[in-house]
C-alpha cells in the first residue's frame, strides 16, 4: 500500500466553490470525514455531520485542524452539492491509481467494465447505436482487445451471431464444471472467427470473433429436494480472435462486477438507499471512495468491517500516536503484529513500527 499523505493532497486539487468568507472549514478535510462517515457506515449528509461531531477533537489533533463547532448539515451539503465533478472525479482516479499499483498482477489483467446507473438520477435513455464504437476505438488505442455481450434488446446482431455459430467450425473450445452451495454449473465457451459473418453492417470492422458461452446448471430444491435442470445460451464479441480458454476467463470474471461492486454497493453501502436526488454523482464518487479503501484493507466481509470502523470511531481509523506521518510521509508505522485489528491508513504492510510495540497494525487507504 501507499502512504496516506498523497491523499489529502489530491482532495486539495478539488476547487472550494464557496466565496473566501464562507470557507470556514477546509474542503479536502470535509472530504476526508465524509469518506471516513461513509466507511463507518453513514450514507447521508446528517450521518456526515454526526460523524464530525462524535469526533471533531480526534480529527483536530491527527490532521492539525481548529475547527470550534461541527458544520451544520446545511453547509455540508452546500459544499458538496456545489463541488465540480470532474475534479472529484479526477481526485478519485489518482486514488484508485496508486491503490491499483500497490496490487497490480504480474501476467496482466482482465479489467470488468459495467454500467451502473443512479436509482432516480435518470431521465431517460436517449437510443444508443448497436455496438458503442467508442469503447472499441478506446481499447484499440490502448492496444487492448474487447469482448462485450449481445443482449436480447439487440435481435439482429443477435440472430447474426446465433447463425455463425450454427454454421461455422469453431476455432477453439473450452469446458469447466464447478459445484457448490447446492449447485453445479456445466459451461462450455467456444470461439468462432467472425472475419465474414458481419460484413453487410457497420460493425464488421470491429468483430474479430464470437464467443458461445452455454451454461447447464442443476440446482437443488430445499422443498423437494430434486435438482431442476435450467440451460442458458449466451453470445459475446470479441475485437480478436482470442482463445476460448482466455474468453472463458475474461467473462466469468466480468461476474464478479456484479457480485463485488454493484451488490456490495446498492446494499451494503445502500446506494440504492440514498435519497441524494441533487448532484448524486457526488455522493456516489464518495462512496468509490470508501468502497475502495474498505477492499484495500479487507479483514472479513464488508459489512463487518464497516462495524468495526463504526464501533472504533476515529481511534480505529487514525490512531493519534501515528498523526506525525501525515507530515513525513517517508515514515513507517505498520508492524507485524498478527494481532491486529485495526484499519491503516497511511503506511505500507510488512514494515516495523517505530512506535512502541503494543501498537497496532493498521492498513493502508491510499
Amino acid at each position: 500500500m501507499t502512504a496516506f499523505a498523497p491523499l489529502p493532497g489530491l482532495l486539495e486539487e478539488v476547487p472550494d466553490h464557496c466565496r473566501a468568507e464562507g470557507k470556514v472549514y477546509q474542503l479536502a478535510f470535509v472530504l476526508l470525514s465524509s469518506m471516513l462517515a461513509i466507511i463507518s457506515g453513514g450514507n447521508s449528509y446528517r450521518i456526515i455531520v454526526t460523524f464530525i461531531e462524535m469526533h471533531r477533537p480526534r480529527l483536530n489533533g491527527v490532521f492539525g485542524l481548529t475547527w470550534q463547532r461541527t458544520p451544520a448539515h446545511a453547509a455540508i451539503r452546500y459544499t458538496l452539492q456545489g463541488l465540480d465533478s470532474n475534479a472529484v472525479e479526477a481526485a478519485f482516479r489518482g486514488h484508485a491509481k496508486l491503490l491499483q499499483a500497490a496490487q497490480v498482477k504480474p501476467n496482466g489483467d482482465s479489467p470488468a467494465i459495467d454500467g451502473k446507473t443512479l436509482r432516480g438520477s435518470s431521465l431517460g435513455h436517449a437510443r444508443r447505436s448497436a455496438l458503442p464504437e467508442e469503447t472499441f476505438d478506446l481499447t484499440a488505442k490502448a492496444g487492448s482487445d474487447l469482448i462485450i455481450q449481445v443482449k436480447d434488446n439487440q435481435p439482429i446482431l443477435h440472430q447474426q451471431a446465433k447463425n455463425l455459430c450454427a454454421s461455422a467450425a469453431p476455432l477453439s473450445t473450452s469446458g469447466s464444471c464447478n459445484r457448490g452451495r447446492n449447485r453445479q454449473e456445466e459451461r462450455s465457451v467456444t470461439a468462432f472467427d467472425a472475419a465474414t459473418a458481419f460484413t453487410d453492417t457497420e460493425c464488421a470492422s470491429l468483430i474479430g470473433a464470437v464467443i458461445r458461452v452455454e451454461r447447464a446448471a442443476l440446482t437443488r430444491s430445499a422443498r423437494t429436494g430434486l435438482w431442476p435442470r435450467s440451460s442458458k445460451t449466451a453470445f459475446y464479441l470479441a475485437t480478436a480472435a482470442i482463445p476460448a480458454i482466455r474468453a472463458a476467463s475474461a467473462i466469468r470474471d466480468h461476474w464478479k462486477v456484479e457480485n463485488t461492486s454493484h451488490y456490495i454497493r446498492d446494499v451494503t453501502i445502500g446506494e440504492d438507499r440514498s435519497r441524494i436526488r441533487r448532484n448524486p454523482g457526488l455522493f456516489a464518487r464518495l462512496r468509490s471512495f470508501a468502497f475502495n479503501t474498505l477492499r484495500a484493507n479487507r479483514r472479513s466481509s464488508l459489512p463487518q468491517d464497516r462495524l468495526r470502523a463504526a464501533i472504533g470511531g476515529v481511534d480505529y481509523l487514525l490512531p493519534p500516536q501515528h498523526s506525525t506521518v501525515l507530515n513525513n510521509p517517508g515514515a513507517t508505522c505498520v508492524h507485524t503484529d498478527d494481532r491486529c485489528n485495526r484499519m491503516d491508513l497511511r503506511s505500507s504492510p510488512g514494515r516495523r513500527c517505530r512506535g512502541d510495540r503494543s501498537e497496532h497494525h493498521v492498513a493502508a487507504l491510499g
